[in-house]
């Protein structure tokens, strides 16, 4: 099975210790959680005021449109 949702949710919970996230618009990150075949994107924000990481939408990264079939 692709990318379990173990993985995700431990790619997840420590976003700043994986190397594959970019920044995407003010406050946005996107992490690339797993191998290319079936990888998947987890858009995030960080609030400063509450040391919060909300979690805003995942999805699988065929879903996107960022890989070929």
């Amino acid at each position: 099975m692709c990318c379990p949702v173990a993985e995700i949710t431990q790619a997840i919970s420590m976003p700043d210790t994986n190397p594959c996230w970019r920044l995407v618009s003010g406050h946005e990150r996107e992490l690339v959680i797993g191998p290319d075949a079936c990888c998947y994107r987890a858009l995030y924000g960080y609030v400063v005021r509450i040391d919060t990481v909300p979690v805003l939408a995942v999805r699988a990264q065929r879903e996107a449109g960022l890989v070929g079939p």
